[in-house]
């Protein structure tokens, strides 16, 4: 995925038209959010790997510090809530689509066609760290400095065990 330049400060969360724009569609085709519930059906483990073991997808509930938000002058609407919701509107946090972008089109496909295939033609984005600094950077408040390669292998996952 292109993405700005890593560690440009000017960055700017990612929006559900900006991850829309990451699978490329047939004509014809149309493709929408369809939030990590369906994307369990199929990756179990990977789901539940990321619910238990994963802070973004508790992204949003980080809001709901009001000492923190008062200690930066925010409100739980402001800026934050742009990189800590990504991925669909009904999103708890940063979940699966967030990163790789509306899954409707993929999982119309069956899981005996799927194999690696998504990725090679698009179906499946995977993100780098230029897509990752769109929330991970110096804009946001309570910024560290992120190193990508070892929270990469904080949140890596595999696909599912062929069946």
């Amino acid at each position: 995925m292109k993405g700005d330049h890593p560690g440009d400060s000017s960055s700017t969360p990612p929006t559900d038209q900006d991850l829309m724009k990451l699978i490329p569609l047939d004509p014809g085709e149309q493709n929408t959010f369809i939030g990590m519930a369906a994307c369990k059906k199929c990756h179990e483990q990977t789901v539940q790997f990321f619910e238990d073991k994963v802070k973004h997808a508790k992204a949003v509930a980080t809001l709901d510090d009001e000492a923190l938000l008062k200690k930066h002058n925010l409100k739980r609407e402001d800026r934050c809530i742009g990189c800590h919701k990504v991925g669909g509107s009904d999103s708890r946090g940063v979940e699966c689509e967030g990163c790789h972008g509306p899954a409707a089109v993929h999982a119309e496909v069956p899981a005996k066609e799927l194999k690696k295939r998504d990725y090679a033609i698009g179906r499946i984005a995977k993100p780098d760290e230029a897509w990752c600094r769109k929330c991970h950077n110096k804009n946001s408040p309570e910024f560290k400095e992120f190193d990508y390669k070892k929270a990469y292998e904080k949140i890596k996952h595999k696909l599912p065990p062929k069946k």
